[in-house]
């Protein structure tokens, strides 16, 4: 059985077993991933929004 762990955050505190923080560290290096993911998605719907908004644009004149 793990031992518990006390992660403190200011007055803060809570107490953690070893493998709760090793998954805490696990889950924190996917971080950089899914922003970058996040960052695509976000850009190609943006470029499909203008060229939507183009394309009304265009047909209105």
């Amino acid at each position: 059985m793990d031992a518990p762990i006390q992660y403190r955050w200011g007055s803060y505190k809570q107490y953690m077993s070893p493998k709760e923080i090793e998954k805490m560290r696990k889950n924190m290096k996917k971080v950089p991933i899914i922003e970058s993911k996040a960052d695509r998605y976000h850009l190609k719907e943006e470029q499909e929004a203008e060229s939507l908004l183009s394309k009304i644009h265009n047909d209105k004149k």
